[in-house]
């Protein structure tokens, strides 16, 4: 691909590729941005024109970032978050109080923004409430300075009065009713012939999220090794997952609404505890903030 251009792409661009990496799927980026997929599409050519190197793979709607696309999309990722982080300072001469929480694009997506509007009551109409994300770790934001609470895999740092327990982490193996009724003979049976099936996985597992091998362990180890498929991140695996292409581990309060809707199944009935659990604690800045106190509030009642 020979490059076109040689000055920095339009931010509209930029946000939209930010979206689709983090997404996987142009569809659910377009749903975010409140355009069209085509238009979507679109960008990705014309990004890429201007960068000069291919940075998605194409199938249908879902798009995955190549290896030059996630080093460029943390770069983005990045930049965008300093970007939103120099206009917040900005404006807040003269607004109402904010509070900063900072968690993952796949926490923020399938955890709180359901919840979002129970948070808002909480907090009251004049809050500000700002969520800061991140794509594989919190480091990439150094949070300390600019978050008040940060949501983290089983932090024990902060006192007990500073933090509070979210969730307890209960894994099941989901897939799609479709996935099921093509391999029901084997999805109901010992795990020892697991390894005929096509299991979704992270590139990077998460910190402190339970792993296919914590899952075998207890479950029993697979006659032969399984056919692995990997995503960058969480909210891309529930969507392929979703789309027939095979198993996923779901963690119960991320997946409650594609059960819901029967878009995934549960394939072992209960989900079970693996001991892990997910924590909002307060940092330096949050210690000095009301709102970030109160949020602790919303987070101890996360699962009820």
């Amino acid at each position: 691909m020979t490059k076109t251009a040689d000055h920095i792409p339009a931010t509209s661009v930029l946000i939209k590729f930010e979206c689709v990496g983090r997404l996987g799927s142009l569809n659910l980026a377009a749903r975010e941005l409140r355009t069209t997929a085509s238009s979507i599409s679109r960008c990705m050519t014309l990004l890429e024109g201007q960068v000069g190197v291919r940075l998605v793979e194409r199938s249908g709607n879902a798009m995955r970032l190549t290896e030059a696309g996630r080093g460029y999309h943390d770069t983005v990722s990045a930049a965008l978050g300093q970007l939103r982080s120099g206009a917040d300072k900005a404006l807040d001469m003269g607004r109402g109080p904010r509070v900063v929480i900072a968690c993952s694009h796949d926490a923020s997506h399938l955890l709180v923004m359901p919840r979002y509007r129970e948070l808002e009551r909480l907090l009251g109409e004049q809050a500000r409430i700002r969520m800061l994300t991140y794509q594989r770790h919190i480091h990439e934001l150094q949070p300390a300075e600019v978050a008040d609470v940060v949501l983290s895999w089983q932090d024990a740092d902060a006192p007990p009065q500073d933090r509070a327990v979210c969730l307890r982490e209960a894994v099941q193996p989901i897939c799609s009713p479709a996935y099921l009724a093509v391999h029901e003979s084997i999805l109901r049976g010992p795990a020892a012939d697991w390894g005929r099936l096509t299991l979704l996985d992270l590139k990077r597992p998460n910190m402190g999220w339970a792993t296919w091998e914590d899952w075998f362990a207890r479950a029993g180890q697979p006659a032969s090794t399984p056919q692995f498929e990997d995503y960058d991140t969480y909210t891309q695996i529930l969507e392929a997952a979703a789309a027939g292409r095979g198993v996923a581990l779901g963690w119960k309060h991320c997946v409650e609404a594609y059960i819901e809707r029967r878009a995934l199944v549960t394939l072992h009935g209960q989900f079970e505890p693996f001991g892990g659990c997910y924590v909002a604690r307060l940092s330096a800045k949050g210690l000095r903030n009301p709102l970030a106190r109160r949020c602790l509030e919303f987070f101890e009642n996360f699962s009820s």
